[in-house]
């Protein structure tokens, strides 16, 4: 939780706000591009099927459904869905907390159902100052 300075390669890449929500259950982000865009995603662990899961919706109309499970440090998602024009996306997310207090999120995507991946996002949050 708390307010983050995002980096991809030591540059700013954005904002971050994470809240916890209806009494610690849901993991509220709260996301600012640099160049302007947005979104927000819910995080939430489902004890009927031993998942978390996530649900992101952005202000150019993108919204993912993630679902996956936290092992070893790092909590990872995937999630498929039909983009424009029809190409098939599976996406792989993974949060990693690093010894210094930072957060890596390594996000990938896959056009051959999981064959091979791309990084889509590489990114290094920073807790703001203050």
């Amino acid at each position: 939780m708390g307010d983050w300075n995002v980096t991809v390669s030591g540059h700013q890449a954005g904002t971050n706000l994470v809240t916890l929500e209806e009494d610690g259950c849901v993991i509220h982000e709260h996301w600012k591009g640099a160049r302007g865009e947005t979104g927000q995603s819910f995080n939430y662990y489902d004890r009927a099927d031993a998942k978390w899961h996530q649900m992101w919706v952005s202000n150019t109309g993108n919204v993912l459904s993630l679902a996956g499970t936290y092992e070893k440090g790092t909590l990872t998602l995937r999630g498929a869905r039909d983009e424009i024009g029809g190409r098939h996306l599976v996406h792989r997310l993974s949060f990693h907390a690093n010894a210094d207090r930072t957060v890596r999120q390594l996000w990938e995507t896959s056009s051959d159902s999981g064959s091979t991946w791309a990084v889509a996002f590489d990114g290094l949050y920073r807790r703001k100052k203050g």
